[in-house]
């Protein structure tokens, strides 16, 4: 719970949430409302006939920390009726861990049934109620109502009796816009990376992996080559650190320690996201160093933005002689050959003798110096972008409390 609310009774139901989200003096002009006077659940599902080219939305397609749902996938293959959406409403991720997915649609479509779709009530500004939906107090009550082992839910009957605190419709207005306005930069770095990502993968294909202007070919246990290419192992030029999972005791989410990772749940395009710590880590990667997941999904790839534990599901790679951008980009163009080396019953899975002995194609050391030399510079706009979105998010979350219970006012201009 932030500094800005308070939590006491709530005399209602007493099935309902006890507890309030309001601040601790709540400015004159503003109303005391019940959360779900401010909108309305929509329910309205579409059988598989009906689909008729639907844009498709999963829990995967909503971002975890962004405002706008830009992603989507076409509804062919989808086989059992969807809950509808237009364009502006609020989807909430109906599950726990997924609370904190809740964001505003960019397009209409269907999506999973395990997604709330939220519509703002009449003189309830879609942004500001977005904010509402996604501060952290509110995510916190939204856990503590959740039931069921297999998928727990969070009960939407007691969070609509939650009294929150609303502005006039234009104060809620600047509210909203001002915060997505963070959002909507932190969203044009994230593209921008996402760009540089493809413009760099796309030139690394063309020379190293479909050999694009190359003269003369041979082949190799791996297919044809350049003939001035070689054939080697990962070991060969690789450093490789194979994680270790310390004890569960030795975690926290309080930042204390070093930043620690399993596996590559909060792995983004280029960089992860560090959600937990470890006071005792037992194997590092360093910044710099490529991040591999070994364990399901196998061959997930980042890059560490700092030095930090690993556990078993990771492993850490550097370049020998030289800087990791070429190794980044050849692991991510194999990425599908990782396939055959997946094993076990229960986790797919790669152990340290199969990262060894993964072959790949190696060209002179001069074309290698050549495309660090290419994505050196952009490689440092995308860690560049990674860093100040982390400042923007940083921003947002502090703002977020205090112009939601008017503990801080916006100009009106």
């Amino acid at each position: 719970m932030t500094e800005d609310t308070i939590l006491t009774d709530f005399a209602g139901d007493s099935d309902s949430v006890e507890g309030m989200l309001l601040p601790e003096n709540v400015p004159d002009e503003w109303e005391v409302r019940r959360l779900g006077s401010l909108f309305n659940r929509v329910s309205n599902r579409l059988d598989p006939e009906q689909f008729d080219e639907h844009r498709y939305v999963s829990l995967k397609h909503i971002p975890e920390n962004g405002a706008r749902i830009r992603e989507f996938e076409t509804s062919e293959g989808v086989s059992s009726a969807k809950y509808e959406f237009e364009e502006g409403d609020i989807l909430f991720g109906k599950l726990r861990p997924y609370f904190r997915k809740v964001a505003l649609a960019t397009f209409g479509g269907i999506c999973s049934t395990d997604i709330n779709v939220i519509q703002p009530a009449e003189k309830v500004h879609r942004d500001f109620l977005h904010y509402t939906l996604f501060r952290q107090d509110f995510i916190d009550f939204a856990d503590k109502t959740s039931t069921g082992t297999r998928m727990p839910r969070a009960d939407w009957d007691k969070l609509d009796d939650l009294l929150v605190a609303v502005p006039p419709y234009e104060e809620q207005k600047r509210i909203g816009e001002f915060l997505y306005a963070i959002d909507e930069r932190r969203d044009t770095q994230r593209e921008m990376n996402e760009l540089i990502y493809d413009l760099l993968l796309t030139t690394f294909k063309d020379r190293f992996i479909h050999h694009g202007g190359a003269g003369e070919s041979k082949n190799t246990e791996i297919g044809e080559v350049p003939a001035d290419f070689e054939v080697k192992t990962l070991s060969e030029f690789v450093e490789i650190e194979l994680g270790n999972s310390p004890k569960s005791e030795y975690y926290n989410e309080e930042e204390e320690g070093v930043a620690f990772f399993q596996g590559s749940n909060t792995f983004g395009s280029f960089y992860p996201t560090v959600e937990k710590w470890c006071t005792k880590p037992n194997k590092f990667a360093e910044e710099g160093d490529v991040l591999i997941s070994i364990r399901a999904p196998v061959g997930d790839l980042n890059i560490a933005t700092q030095r930090c534990c690993i556990g078993r599901g990771v492993t850490g790679l550097r370049m020998k002689e030289y800087e990791n951008h070429f190794l980044f980009y050849l692991l991510e163009a194999k990425q599908k050959d990782w396939e055959k080396y997946k094993s076990g019953t229960t986790f797919n899975s790669i152990n340290k003798s199969d990262i060894e002995s993964f072959p790949v194609p190696y060209p002179p050391e001069d074309e290698i110096k050549e495309f660090n030399n290419f994505a050196r510079p952009l490689m440092a706009l995308t860690r560049q972008n990674y860093d100040e979105s982390a400042e923007l998010a940083a921003l947002r979350d502090t703002l977020l409390p205090r112009l939601i219970s008017g503990r801080t006012k916006l100009k009106s201009e």
